[in-house]
């Protein structure tokens, strides 16, 4: 809901804008609507698991190397996605095997 709002005042400020000032509010809203609704894209990073690695070892190593923060049960969510790993077998991660890691990285637009 408080996205929507958010969206609601930045289309009013648009329009008052291009009213105002012309082709030069156009570029600062589109500016504005990318720093409140920013674009993120999943960059696949590959890891070989090492001797007495966890997943949420893992996560936490990555967590930083994304744009968007997340909280690591989120990380692990994620990386138990994409390498098929049940929540029984994700104490079993079998040393020199190579699992995805997905980050999410932020989109210059």
């Amino acid at each position: 809901m408080k996205a929507f709002k958010v969206f609601v005042l930045l289309a009013v400020a648009l329009v008052v804008l291009v009213v105002a000032t012309g082709d030069r509010a156009v570029a600062l809203a589109g500016k504005a609507y990318n720093y409140v609704c920013p674009v993120y894209q999943t960059e696949r990073v590959a890891y070989t698991v090492k001797h007495g690695d966890t997943l949420y070892g893992i996560a936490r190593t990555y967590a930083g190397h994304q744009d968007r923060w997340d909280d690591l049960r989120g990380i692990i969510c994620d990386i138990q996605d994409a390498n098929g790993i049940a929540d029984r077998d994700a104490r079993w991660l079998v040393p020199g095997s190579v699992i995805v890691v997905p980050l999410q990285v932020r989109v210059n637009q």
